[in-house]
């Protein structure tokens, strides 16, 4: 079922919800840098879930330009989040950049019951390739430009996942070389709630390559169910 959301800016938030009846709990899932949902390893991983009996909902966030904007994801997150009314509890799921944008979601909203992070950029420098260039250009740009200093200075005071209570499952592959496990593995510590960690042994960044989706989806149905 396609749904649009009004963002608090007046943009349109586009997404799709695949519906199970009666379901209390709703899964959101947030797509990560210069993705869609329509990311081939994000709408398998929706379609798996779904069958086993979640009720989802997939969206692209409503400013996709450059895909850093973290302050407009969680105002989108969070219209997405007061749009699904009827649902008790919502579950986020997002994976690069949406887990930062999830995280910080996380820290302040009642209807949110737990967080799921996949391969997820949690603002550090431990990067590879070409992410990592985009990186240093934007913290260089952080210090000259008034836009990203904004974005910078808002994950600053936003990010913190030491009040992050609810329960949270973080999962990352050890040869992730876009994004180093490290990130998750810091961002883990941090956590004060219940959390597990788990590492995936042959998936890429995007998911693509490996064959761990079956793993994925697996590991998030048994979390969900075990809450």
């Amino acid at each position: 079922m396609h749904i649009e959301i009004n963002s608090p800016d007046g943009n349109k938030i586009s997404g799709n919800l695949q519906k199970k009846e009666p379901n209390r709990q709703l899964l959101i899932i947030c797509h990560g840098y210069k993705i869609t949902q329509e990311h081939p390893a994000l709408k398998t991983i929706a379609q798996k879930l779904h069958k086993k009996g979640h009720a989802v909902f997939t969206f692209n966030f409503s400013d996709d330009k450059t895909g850093l904007n973290l302050p407009q994801q969680v105002s989108d997150i969070r219209a997405v989040i007061a749009h699904f009314k009827t649902y008790e509890e919502i579950i986020l799921l997002a994976g690069s950049f949406g887990a930062l944008s999830t995280a910080i979601v996380a820290t302040n909203s009642p209807k949110v019951k737990s967080l799921i992070t996949n391969n997820g950029f949690f603002g550090g420098g431990q990067l590879g390739g070409r992410v990592r260039r985009i990186y240093l250009v934007f913290r260089l740009l952080s210090l000259l430009n008034t836009r990203y200093r904004a974005i910078w200075t808002y994950y600053k005071e936003n990010f913190q996942p030491k009040k992050i209570t609810i329960p949270t499952l973080v999962m990352h592959s050890l040869v992730d070389k876009t994004v180093s496990i490290r990130q998750s593995r810091m961002f883990f510590s941090a956590l004060r709630g219940k959390k597990q960690f788990t590492e995936l042994q042959r998936a890429d960044h995007e998911l693509l390559k490996g064959n761990e989706l079956d793993t994925i989806v697996n590991t998030i149905d048994a979390w969900i169910r075990a809450l």
